[in-house]
């Protein structure tokens, strides 16, 4: 059984020292200027702190996702939302850090660091191998190195903490696998796909805003179109590339791209006589003229791309993956209500609103 530990190699990269964690009657991180805010400004999680500050820069990707120009009540709405999110991360977040702290071993919290040597190097390196540009783009976004790193360890050693408790737990067997390939056989199945190319010659719509054509002015477009479906197909027939027929020919909203619709399945295609004719067909071959309500069509059957499933002996190692995934996700589920169901939490009913303020300020644009 694997656990989350490997193999890293060494590099020759120093990590700034990590932070201590802030005094629990003096949260650090962030000063409204009034002694009475400052107590509403953290949530306590036993005996540690989550500030403001804390949630907000975990929190920056999802806000700065939010759409730009919206009203500020909307934007206070959809920040709240992930800020509640957010601060139910946190909390259970620090609980299981509290748990790793205390029950990961020496070696394997110095792999932890040997690997966050190994992140430190990568996020230098995409920045064109610069460290002091790093430090500078991240004080752009309002941290520094120290404190983004401290929030890599502590996300590694939950993330690794967990794996090691729990990935020994998880038991997959033949019997597993067959249950589930057989319930989700859909999901390893894929159904035959065509790509049309089409001339289209549709009749024309009837102006003025009437319901529809009469009698006569549809036996009128129908003339007209047929004559140009059958100059269509003598171009065909005289060696014509089909892609250049169409554009001549065509008026279907393909036209000018040589009459070439995407990949697809059954059933995507308005046409329904159209497209079973494609599918009726091997790739390359060319329909005759296919008569509809709406025109006359011609279609070829560009690519093909045959139906196929996925044989059991195939999908085993994904199915093993996907039960793993999910009894791994069941065991930390459990494990985190457990978690918080003992904890000792305490959030001022202030500390939302505070933090939604505060991203105001900081994302919000008129």
């Amino acid at each position: 059984m694997k656990n989350f530990f490997f193999i890293k190699i060494k590099l020759p990269i120093e990590l700034p020292p990590s932070r201590p964690a802030p005094s629990p009657h003096a949260p650090e991180k962030i000063i409204y200027g009034k002694p009475e805010v400052v107590a509403a400004s953290s949530i306590q999680v036993n005996d540690q702190f989550l500030t403001v500050d804390d949630v907000l820069s975990s929190a920056r990707v999802p806000m700065l996702r939010l759409p730009r120009r919206i009203k500020q009540d909307t934007f206070r709405r959809e920040a709240a939302r992930i800020l509640r999110d957010e601060i139910r991360r946190r909390v259970v977040e620090s609980l299981v850090h509290a748990e790793a702290e205390k029950r990961l071993t020496d070696q394997q919290k110095k792999m932890i660091e040997d690997d966050l040597r190994e992140t430190l190097a990568t996020m230098i390196a995409e920045v064109g191998g610069s460290r002091k540009k790093l430090e500078s783009l991240l004080a752009e976004r309002g941290t520094d190195l120290a404190t983004a790193l401290d929030e890599e360890r502590r996300r590694m050693m939950v993330r690794g903490f967990l794996q090691f408790r729990f990935y020994p737990a998880i038991t997959v067997n033949r019997r597993m696998l067959w249950n589930y390939y057989r319930k989700h056989l859909s999901e390893f199945s894929f159904p035959k796909r065509v790509q049309m190319q089409i001339i289209a010659r549709r009749y024309p719509k009837v102006a003025g805003g009437r319901v529809g054509p009469t009698r006569a002015e549809r036996r009128l477009a129908a003339a007209r179109a047929r004559l140009v479906i059958h100059h269509a197909v003598e171009a065909l027939r005289s060696g014509e590339e089909f892609a250049e027929a169409a554009r001549r020919f065509s008026n279907g909203i393909k036209a000018a791209g040589g009459g070439v619709w995407p990949m697809m399945a059954t059933g995507n295609f308005r046409e329904t006589a159209v497209e079973q004719a494609a599918f009726a067909m091997d790739e390359g071959q060319v329909s005759s003229v296919i008569e509809t309500e709406t025109g006359y069509y011609i279609v070829k059957a560009l690519k093909v791309r045959p139906g196929r499933t996925i044989r059991f002996e195939d999908a085993q190692e994904q199915v093993e993956r996907q039960l793993r995934e999910e009894q791994f996700a069941k065991l930390q589920e459990d494990y985190f209500r457990r978690l918080t169901e003992g904890a000792h939490i305490r959030q001022s009913e202030e500390f939302l609103k505070l933090a939604v303020d505060r991203a105001v300020k900081q994302y919000w644009r008129e």
